[in-house]
């Protein structure tokens, strides 16, 4: 698989905050590595499932076994969940898992526009 490197995002400095690992479709984010400035940057890879939809955020630090940092999953109405922890039982995709509506950054409010009245 080949992968190819976007640009980094930056603040002030000339030190990226994090770098992005894409994959060969539109979308495919494969790693995102934080703290690249950092002795031990965290790297962060994308589990997506048959649609490519994203479905976990995981990670791995040192030996330790790899944790799912975010999971991620949508509702009756299409909008995204985001799952940040595993709730009461320590087990995720859970019932329990507290879940909140990812905001829609993207999207602005454009009012429609008037348009003149029809003559009869």
């Amino acid at each position: 698989m080949r992968a190819k490197r976007a640009a980094p995002a930056r603040v002030t400095t000339d030190t990226p905050l994090r770098q992005y690992v894409w994959g060969r479709y539109i979308d495919e984010l494969i790693q995102q590595r934080e703290g690249t400035d950092s002795e031990t940057p965290t790297d962060y890879y994308l589990l997506s499932d048959l649609l490519y939809r994203s479905a976990a955020l995981t990670t791995q630090e040192g030996d330790d076994p790899v944790k799912i940092a975010e999971a991620y999953d949508t509702d009756a109405y299409g909008r995204t969940l985001v799952f940040s922890g595993t709730g009461t039982d320590e087990a995720w995709f859970t019932d329990d898992d507290p879940a909140t509506h990812a905001p829609l950054a993207h999207l602005t409010h454009c009012p429609t526009p008037s348009l003149p009245p029809v003559n009869p």
